[in-house]
């Protein structure tokens, strides 16, 4: 029988948008706090290398002494530029343009930087795909689907004892069973992007309507994991993808992302 639910007022629906978008930006704050203090750790680290180095050199007197040392901190001094490219890429303004994305590049960037941000105590890794993987896609707005299934991850790994989270990428051809599963793909070849962890699992009665943003809970930051969840499978779909959800009691959960791949021709 259906249960006879009553609607939320213009007042309630205005506080439920208020709260939830105030949950978001204290999120947004509390990962860029994170970001900034290691990645600021992480270059004061290289800049120490960096002029260390240099009064080294005043110090040496023969020429081979100090080019050894001038070659160490030209690498070191590369070794600061790329820290700041990683923060660029990861900080760059969404927009509504696609462009072609090679996905092994763009992950290890995310994953790098995400070591900085969650938890010690979860374990992350990535792994590569054997060959080059591209798409025509935002790439704004792909950081954000991976970085929402990383933190709904994070969030369930919270009292988990030796938490490990892995990012797989490879390759996926579909077949009959999966194409008929999901009847709206209009391409058979895909990257796909397996977000996996040991966390408790998800209960099989909250896996069927897991992207859909349920309004009913208290929990505090609850709003914000599921809002999460929710933007990464519209964002998913609007390019051409779908995302799938896999999980056991007691032996964690995978979301598979699936992105349409491109090929991209080389000539000889």
């Amino acid at each position: 029988m259906q249960k006879n639910v009553k609607p939320l007022d213009t007042t309630q629906i205005k506080e439920l948008v208020l709260d939830t978008y105030q949950s978001c930006q204290a999120q947004n704050m509390q990962i860029l706090r994170a970001l900034i203090a290691g990645m600021t750790h992480d270059f004061n680290n290289v800049l120490t290398g960096i002029l260390g180095t240099i009064e080294l050199v005043q110090m040496k007197t023969t020429d081979g002494e100090k080019e050894t040392l001038l070659e160490s901190a030209y690498k070191q001094g590369f070794q600061s530029a790329d820290i700041m490219k990683q923060m660029a890429l990861f900080s760059r303004q969404t927009s509504p343009n696609k462009k072609h994305i090679e996905l092994n590049e763009l992950l290890k960037v995310i994953t790098k930087i995400n070591r900085f941000i969650l938890s010690k105590h979860i374990d992350l890794d990535f792994i590569t795909s054997k060959a080059p993987l591209h798409i025509w896609a935002n790439i704004s707005q792909v950081q954000q689907v991976v970085l929402n299934l990383i933190h709904h991850a994070a969030y369930t790994l919270e009292d988990m004892d030796n938490a490990t989270l892995t990012v797989q990428l490879h390759r996926f051809e579909a077949d009959q069973a999966f194409m008929q599963r999901n009847p709206t793909l209009s391409k058979t070849t895909f990257a796909r992007i397996d977000i996996q962890n040991n966390s408790k699992g998800i209960a099989k009665e909250s896996i069927e309507n897991i992207f859909e943003l349920c309004l009913t809970s208290n929990q505090t930051g609850k709003y914000t994991d599921l809002l999460g969840l929710a933007v990464a499978y519209t964002i998913v779909q609007e390019h051409g993808g779908i995302i799938e959800v896999e999980s056991q009691a007691e032996k964690g959960s995978c979301f598979s992302i699936y992105l349409p791949l491109i090929e991209i021709n080389r000539t000889a």
